[in-house]
């Protein structure tokens, strides 16, 4: 769909050069030079010895290819980082014998990175589940659920118990394609958590949902004039009022993460940035449906 149809632009635009530069460095992180280095080693000493260079070739028309479409995501280059690992190791083996300490260095320090970076997004980012775990601890189970989340389906089995279902509510996730072929207007990605908290907020609005919980994250998308999609959110969820002229909701807790504030300040792509889950519960005077 994004190269037939040209959907790929509302998806979000990167220039061609983002899968070597941006996308590399996510990726190899400590490794990058020697990534940059044993790609063309790999390609002179196989050429020497008469070899074909496949994964030279498989990785640099990989590359082309999807350099050649606008939207870009790191996800994207998974298929060649084995590749790209083989030709990195091929480079630490020529070089141990004449370098040890160098390649131990190497080696030491990128698994001890590796193992930083899995301690951040394990331990301090990806704290989602316990909005969820903490919700289906409730006795009695909770009555409704608010999901802004794009991949719902593990929450559903997650949130059931024996003999009780649990309502859920989660924002209109239409394919972009079949947005277009139905004739709705297409939501640009980098916009997506501004989307789906002015849908959260008109359903409240107009009563069209009323769960008892609702779970949002931390969103750092830029909209009109500025505003952050975490104003709108937050401030707009609790100072909706019901026919009782009092709050519908309040702020139940907020989970644990890095601060926005602060990987702002180190300029980190969209993908890198933290949302920290938020939890709102419906107030008693009300009654969920």
């Amino acid at each position: 769909m994004n190269i037939l149809h040209g959907l790929s632009k509302y998806f979000g635009v990167d220039p061609w050069w983002m899968y070597i530069t941006t996308a590399f460095a996510a990726i190899f992180i400590l490794m990058v030079p020697l990534a940059y280095y044993s790609i063309p080693r790999h390609f002179k000493v196989q050429w020497s010895k008469g070899n074909s260079p496949y994964m030279v070739y498989y990785t640099v028309f990989y590359i082309i290819f999807f350099s050649a479409i606008p939207h870009k995501e790191i996800r994207f280059l998974l298929p060649i980082v084995p590749f790209v690992i083989i030709m990195i190791a091929e480079t630490l083996q020529q070089n141990l014998k004449n370098h040890p300490w160098k390649v131990a260095f190497w080696v030491k320090l990128y698994i001890l990175e590796e193992i930083a970076v899995f301690i951040i997004y394990t331990v301090i980012q990806e704290r989602v589940w316990e909005v969820r775990y903490d919700l289906a601890q409730i006795e009695p189970p909770i009555h409704s659920l608010w999901l802004n989340d794009r991949y719902s389906t593990p929450h559903f089995s997650m949130m059931h118990r024996q003999g009780e279902l649990v309502k859920i509510y989660h924002a209109d996730k239409d394919p972009q394609f079949a947005r277009e072929r139905f004739g709705h207007a297409l939501p640009v990605a980098y916009e997506m958590d501004l989307s789906l908290c002015v849908e959260l907020l008109g359903a409240l609005q107009t009563g069209a949902a009323r769960p008892e919980y609702i779970t949002i994250s931390e969103s750092n998308c830029v909209s009109i004039s500025g505003t952050t999609c975490q104003d709108i959110c937050q401030n707009g969820i609790t100072e909706i009022q019901g026919d009782q002229g009092t709050p519908l909701y309040h702020l139940e807790k907020v989970y644990p993460g890095l601060s926005l504030a602060w990987l702002d300040n180190l300029a980190l792509e969209k993908t890198l940035i933290d949302k920290r889950p938020v939890l709102y519960k419906l107030n008693d005077d009300y009654t969920p449906y």
